[in-house]
């Protein structure tokens, strides 16, 4: 079966035209070189976060097979597709009582490993309509100004007129596709040389969407300021929330197993170093990590901050500053 899936995979990778991003890490690396390369030139980029209301639940199975068709999927694929989509269910659980048995006539599995890359195809016509639409961020002739990570929309642009030009095209397509916007959760935020400037607002369907002074794509809150930047207090947040709810488990631990268990689970997955590679850090960043790290290791080992030199001599335990720096080796 995983042999199956993965082939698959590959297969409707292959057969989608537009680029397709892999991983939250391209993603992110992505819209921080496009702002980057705009912003040295002295331009105000515009970013809209928009928000698909249940996306993932409301991919018709027959429009997606028909899409699969058009982009020559082979048939002894298609049919195990239509064979596992056709039999999904649902049922309602409350307490110990179970209702009776939904058959789901559309939507892709969440957290499958097929359903982003079946999203992908989907919703791929709004993409194409935003690249020849001439609107956005464009780079060497191709759409960098359209950034769609499964069912996250970012759309970057130099100018608010094309943002909303953009934004109109997106209502469009999606409608066509049985898909609506969330106004409540789409945001906007300006970086650059003027980002304090006032200006129109963006809509969708008439209705406003805010602008934010931080903006949360992904993992990241990007802020509203003069140039590319991460507030690293959400980050200190998520690191301190999986840390706490370890260490509160963790009494029945010994120091050293609790310590892997923060390296694997906090650190490394949750916490700190999520997107490490893709920030360029400057010594306060990597000053306030540091803290924060180790006030998690004095926890762990019940020491005051004038002895963790000796600990991490004791336990091997390695600086997350070095941490940073080998992911960016690598």
């Amino acid at each position: 079966m995983f042999c199956i899936v993965s082939t698959a995979v590959c297969l409707l990778i292959a057969l989608i035209k537009t680029i397709i991003i892999t991983g939250c890490k391209d993603a992110l690396y992505t819209v921080k070189s496009v702002v980057q390369h705009f912003i040295s030139g002295n331009s105000t980029v515009n970013l809209c976060a928009l928000d698909l209301s249940k996306a993932f639940d409301k991919v018709n199975h027959y429009a997606l097979f028909m899409k699969l068709l058009d982009r020559n999927v082979p048939i002894a694929l298609l049919h195990i597709l239509i064979n596992w989509y056709t039999m999904l269910a649902a049922v309602v659980r409350w307490d110990n009582m179970f209702s009776d048995v939904v058959k789901l006539q559309c939507g892709v599995r969440q957290g499958g490993v097929l359903s982003p890359v079946l999203f992908a195809v989907y919703v791929n016509d709004v993409i194409m309509a935003l690249s020849k639409s001439g609107h956005g961020c464009y780079f060497n002739n191709m759409l960098i100004g359209c950034n769609m990570y499964a069912d996250d929309l970012l759309l970057l642009s130099s100018s608010l007129c094309d943002l909303q030009s953009m934004v109109d095209i997106c209502c469009d397509e999606f409608k066509k596709l049985h898909m609506c916007l969330n106004v409540k959760k789409s945001q906007v935020i300006r970086t650059g040389r003027s980002y304090r400037k006032e200006v129109n607002c963006i809509s969708i369907n008439g209705k406003p969407v805010q602008f934010v002074v931080e903006l949360k794509y992904l993992s990241w809150h990007i802020l509203s300021v003069d140039r590319f930047e991460v507030s690293l207090h959400h980050i200190r947040v998520r690191f301190f929330q999986s840390f706490n709810a370890l260490y509160a488990k963790s009494s029945d631990f010994s120091e050293p197993v609790l310590q892997h268990l923060v390296n694997v689970y906090c650190k490394s997955y949750l916490g700190l170093l999520y997107g490490a590679d893709v920030i360029h850090w400057n010594n306060s960043d990597l000053s306030s990590i540091m803290h924060a790290f180790n006030s998690a290791l004095c926890k762990v080992y019940k020491v005051k901050f004038q002895l963790l030199d000796s600990t991490y001599d004791f336990t091997n335990q390695r600086d997350i500053v070095q941490d940073i720096a080998l992911r960016y080796r690598h």
